[in-house]
């Protein structure tokens, strides 16, 4: 599977880059999941903790690679999975293109459902 990727994660208000890039993990009609590595956070605030709960709803603007198309969001939740590795998810603002949405599920594989570990409903909670 090739991956995709987010270019240049920044603040849409102040236009700091977080992210030289992420791997778009996972896709939904409302949002999608990116998986960031250490070594990608240039935000000199953001490499300096273990968390990324600082930019929790904060507006987000990105380049996606492989469709050269520019989406914008808000990061909802963010979460460490160890050895450097974050993951982010971000809802689309309602005004982002739906045809720029659905392409993007298009092109991943195989989309599924960000689980939420606090859900205990024993379904997975989605992007949303």
């Amino acid at each position: 599977m090739a991956e995709v990727y987010a270019l240049n994660v920044k603040n849409i208000q102040t236009g700091e880059v977080y992210f030289s890039r992420a791997a778009i993990v996972d896709v939904s009609p409302t949002g999608c999941l990116l998986k960031v590595e250490r070594g990608d956070i240039l935000s000199p605030s953001l490499r300096s903790t273990l968390t990324l709960s600082s930019i929790h709803d904060v507006g987000v603007g990105f380049t996606i690679e492989i469709m050269d198309t520019y989406l914008e969001g808000v990061v909802t939740r963010t979460k460490p999975e160890g050895k450097g590795s974050f993951v982010a998810a971000v809802d689309f603002r309602d005004d982002a293109p739906e045809y720029w949405r659905n392409a993007l599920f298009d092109i991943l594989p195989e989309s599924r459902d960000f689980d939420d570990p606090d859900d205990d409903s024993g379904e997975g909670s989605g992007l949303k």
